[in-house]
């Protein structure tokens, strides 16, 4: 029996069929669900002295905290109309990749439901990144969902 279950975000339109599925199990299981909503936020720029701050990508760190954090009130608000216990986890990642990050996130839970996209485009690149992360990296089952 599962009762945490972790719903890495991939940025993909398959994340809704994950997350359905996820509550679905939730639902039947009385498990909690956990949403991760990993922002990506690029690495300062390396200069002879090391990693210095730019003023530059302090913009570019609020625009994407702030698409992270309306990502996360939607995901909330969407939660927040089912049945089950859930949570939404807004992380931040500079050093580590999503995939990583996720991992290191799902430990603590005892399955993973994560998007898995199909062909070959940069959606499909994002799942399979987190796929084969999750699986090499967290020690716990990964159940992918496929479109539709």
């Amino acid at each position: 029996m599962f009762k945490d279950l972790v719903v890495p975000v991939t940025g993909t339109p398959t994340d809704a069929d994950a997350l359905n599925l996820a509550l679905v199990l939730a639902a039947s299981e009385g498990s909690h669900v956990t949403v991760l909503e990993i922002v990506t936020l690029p690495l300062p720029l390396a200069s002879p002295w090391g990693l210095t701050p730019d003023l530059a990508m302090g913009n570019v760190y609020e625009k994407l905290r702030a698409a992270g954090a309306a990502s996360a009130a939607a995901l909330r608000q969407r939660l927040a109309k089912e049945p089950v216990s859930s949570e939404v986890v807004l992380v931040e990642s500079m050093f580590a990749e999503p995939s990583q990050m996720a991992a290191r996130l799902a430990l603590h839970g005892d399955l993973s439901v994560v998007a898995n996209a199909l062909g070959d485009n940069a959606e499909a690149d994002r799942t399979r990144a987190m796929v084969t992360g999750l699986l090499l990296e967290s020690g716990r089952p990964v159940l992918t969902v496929p479109p539709r």
